[in-house]
């Protein structure tokens, strides 16, 4: 098991769903996050999110995904009505020599038992995302890992904290501080409208 040295998260801005009001910031679970998370974390793997290293990743029409290898704050230009999806955890996956769904699954939970916190913040409003309503984990998923000693067809399973922010407006930081066990780590997102 290795913690992927990157942080990841995503806006998701539904078709269905009534745009976000401009002047009420909320910090909610996030509907469908294992789907989500699971979504971002495959285009970590494949490749797909490469050229938007420290930038926000279209991953759908109004799907955004702040993405960075290094924890350096993020430029996040998200347009009208659009929520930020933001997620932290670990991964766990055949390529690590964890095969079976269970392992990885119960691999991926223990990997993110030491962190001691996990306070998402915006506008004045935080919340701590460490709590079960915020808890994910993603399906048992196949990914095709193009590069590298293990490239080819392998799987993995991940789990984590998720919420979505509505109301963000233009200038908005979003920051996330981590609790880990050697000192905390603060990853910033800050908004463009």
């Amino acid at each position: 098991m290795r913690r992927l040295p990157l942080i990841l998260a995503a806006a998701v801005a539904l078709a269905t769903a009534a745009p976000a009001r401009a002047h009420a910031l909320d910090i909610g679970p996030a509907p469908a996050a294992g789907e989500l998370a699971g979504d971002g974390w495959q285009r970590a793997f494949d490749g797909r999110n490469a050229p938007y290293d420290g930038k926000c990743a279209p991953l759908a029409p109004g799907l955004y995904q702040p993405y960075s290898t290094t924890g350096e704050p993020i430029a996040c230009d998200l347009p009208a009505g659009a929520r930020l999806f933001i997620q932290f955890g670990a991964y766990c996956a055949s390529w690590e020599g964890v095969r079976a769904p269970w392992e990885q699954r119960r691999c991926a939970v223990e990997s993110d038992a030491p962190i001691e916190g996990l306070r998402l913040s915006a506008r004045g409003r935080s919340v701590e995302i460490d709590r079960h309503r915020f808890e994910f984990v993603t399906r048992w998923r196949w990914v095709w890992v193009p590069e590298g000693e293990h490239h080819g067809l392998q799987t993995f399973t991940a789990h984590g904290h998720a919420a979505i922010i509505d109301g963000l407006r233009d200038g908005d930081v979003v920051t996330l501080d981590i609790g880990f066990p050697d000192g905390p780590f603060t990853f910033t997102v800050n908004v463009h409208r």
